[in-house]
């Protein structure tokens, strides 16, 4: 049973962004809690490394100004280090950099009267076809901006970036990131019109010195005591409708009166005692993820680009995007040096992850060189870091046995669950900070006794 003395705190799984924001508006709220953490620091997989006098992320990351709520709190806690960035963002195609979403004049220029004509001619068709939702990725794009536009960019790098066809990829899997790409705009730009439209990512806020900023801002204003690194969640045991205790790095047990799991929701089913029902484990079993590896290569050169993101859809190459961290912050590299941050999707324990880490930075870096955009002789050095569990794969159908998960981890009255993995949803940083806020709002006060109560 339960201590009872200790019942009165919320039990934070997992120490990344989405538990931080769990932790930061909880203690706004004067609710006390714990946050349990794997790792040696908080981030999760929205990190930043030092190499030297280099810094990079996990990642191209960033926080949009999406929710004003979000914005202001960031802003709040870090004031003058938080930046305001305004990079435009690119897709590499044939040695050309074509900005994304697609500027009229831009795309004109360098995909060229023919190709720009056809996809004019096959978007205009597609608008005059009656319109149905499609519940694959590869129909919905086809038919929203033609074969021709989306087999030039989203087909081959949604292939590349979650690893099977997207005849199997859910139509969802695209995260909103298709949001800015209208048919408007694609027509416009195809047929060479005057005018611009707004780059993919907009403008963003961006802090000094990396993305961890955000992290280590948020962990210093809940306290350092409230969050236990090195603690990995092993067992939580329910009873009577609700968590009664987690089990932490295999042995000890903590009393838990609310929990906040932003742990993958399949790892939080099978730890889960007495154990599910077996069609709830295997719908959570059913549930995929795709894994990231990282590749940093420090250049000596002052610049490559002024690009927030290069997106590279091209099979013969073996990343997805590539950022230029300086491009964020001059912060993130030596006067007169750069360096260019490279996403791998892979799965753990296939032929790439496999790897060693020069072979991997070796890949990466003859694929630089046949680009054009660095010379092997200007990289100084290199770093690789693995990041597990980077994505949910959306894959056709994966509705129907998240629904099941959902609907048991639901039947915990004073569960919660927060973050891209735990969600099973592609989320944005300050998709995470308002899921934080909502669920802290949903815990009654200490003054009320209780918690669980919305």
């Amino acid at each position: 049973m339960a201590r009872e003395a200790e019942k009165q705190s919320v039990a934070i799984l997992g120490g990344g962004i989405a538990g931080l924001s769990c932790g930061y508006f909880l203690k706004k709220r004067n609710i006390p809690f714990t946050i349990y953490e794997s790792g040696v620091g908080p981030g999760g997989n929205c990190s930043t490394f030092a190499v030297g006098d280099f810094r990079f992320d996990s990642g191209a990351h960033r926080l949009h100004d999406k929710d004003p709520d979000a914005t202001t709190e960031i802003k709040s806690l870090l004031g003058d280090r938080l930046k305001k960035v305004s990079a435009p963002s690119h897709i590499y195609h044939e040695g050309k950099m074509i900005l994304f979403p697609i500027s009229a004049p831009d795309a004109f220029k360098k995909l060229g009267a023919a190709l720009s004509m056809r996809i004019a001619a096959e978007a205009l068709a597609g608008r005059t076809l009656r319109q149905s939702d499609s519940a694959d990725f590869e129909s919905s794009s086809i038919k929203r901006y033609g074969k021709t536009l989306a087999g030039f960019f989203l087909l081959n790098y949604s292939e590349k970036l979650w690893g099977i066809p997207c005849s199997r990829l859910s139509a969802e899997a695209s995260g909103g990131r298709l949001k800015g790409m209208n048919l408007k705009t694609v027509v416009a730009a195809a047929l060479g019109l005057r005018g611009a439209t707004e780059h993919m990512d907009g403008d963003f806020y961006y802090p000094d010195g990396g993305i961890s900023a955000i992290s280590e801002a948020m962990a210093d204003f809940i306290g350092r005591k409230n969050i236990r690194l090195n603690s990995t969640v092993t067992g939580i045991h329910a009873e009577a409708g609700e968590i009664a205790e987690i089990e932490v790095n295999g042995k000890s047990v903590e009393a838990a009166a609310g929990v906040v799991s932003t742990i993958p929701c399949d790892e939080l089913v099978r730890i889960i005692t007495p154990k599910p029902p077996s069609g709830v484990r295997d719908a959570a079993d059913s549930l995929k993820f795709r894994d990231m590896i990282i590749v940093a290569l420090f250049l000596d050169v002052s610049s490559v680009s002024s690009s927030a993101t290069i997106y590279f859809p091209d099979f013969k190459y073996p990343f997805t995007r590539a950022c230029e961290p300086r491009n964020r912050s001059a912060a993130m590299s030596p006067t007169g040096k750069t360096s260019l941050v490279f996403e791998i999707p892979c799965s753990e324990g296939d032929a790439v992850w496999k790897k060693s880490d020069d072979e991997i930075a070796g890949i990466v870096a003859e694929s630089l060189s046949a680009a054009g955009l660095a010379r092997k002789n200007d990289i100084l050095g290199s770093a690789v870091r693995r990041m597990k569990r980077a994505y949910p794969v959306m894959e056709t159908g994966f509705e129907k046995p998240l629904r099941v998960v959902m609907d048991y981890l639901g039947g915990l009255r004073n569960l919660r669950i927060a973050g891209r993995n735990a969600e099973f949803h592609y989320s944005w940083m300050h998709d995470m900070i308002a899921r934080g806020k909502s669920i802290a709002g949903e815990f009654r006060t200490e003054r009320d006794g209780e918690f669980g109560g919305a």
